[in-house]
C-alpha cells in the first residue's frame, strides 16, 4: 500500500510539475496577445489534477477495498489524471 501511495505522489508532482511549465506556454500567449484560455485551462486543471493526486496518496491507507482493487484504483486514476492533460495540452497547442 505505501508503494501505491508513492506512486500518485509521484505522479501527482509530475502532473504538477506539466502544469508548470504549461504556464509559460500561458504567458507566452499572454505576451504574444494570442488566445490563452486553452493554456489557462492546461494551468489550472493540471494543478488540480496533481493535487488530487497528491490527496489521494495521503488518504489512501484509509480506503478499505482488496489490494488488486486497489491497485486497478490507484493505476486508473493515474492514467485519467495523464490522458487528460495530455489532451489539453495537445488542444492548447494546436490552437
Amino acid at each position: 500500500m505505501e508503494r501505491l501511495a508513492t506512486h500518485l505522489a509521484l505522479h501527482g508532482a509530475a502532473v504538477l510539475t506539466a502544469s508548470l511549465v504549461a504556464g509559460l506556454f500561458l504567458h507566452k500567449a499572454i505576451r504574444l496577445e494570442r488566445e490563452a484560455s486553452a493554456w489557462h485551462l492546461v494551468r489550472s486543471g493540471g494543478s488540480g489534477r496533481g493535487v488530487l493526486l497528491i490527496a489521494l496518496a495521503a488518504t489512501i491507507q484509509f480506503v478499505a477495498l482488496p489490494l488488486w482493487q486497489l491497485f486497478v484504483f490507484v493505476c486508473l486514476m493515474i492514467f485519467f489524471a495523464w490522458t487528460s492533460m495530455i489532451a489539453m495540452i495537445l488542444a492548447a497547442g494546436s490552437g
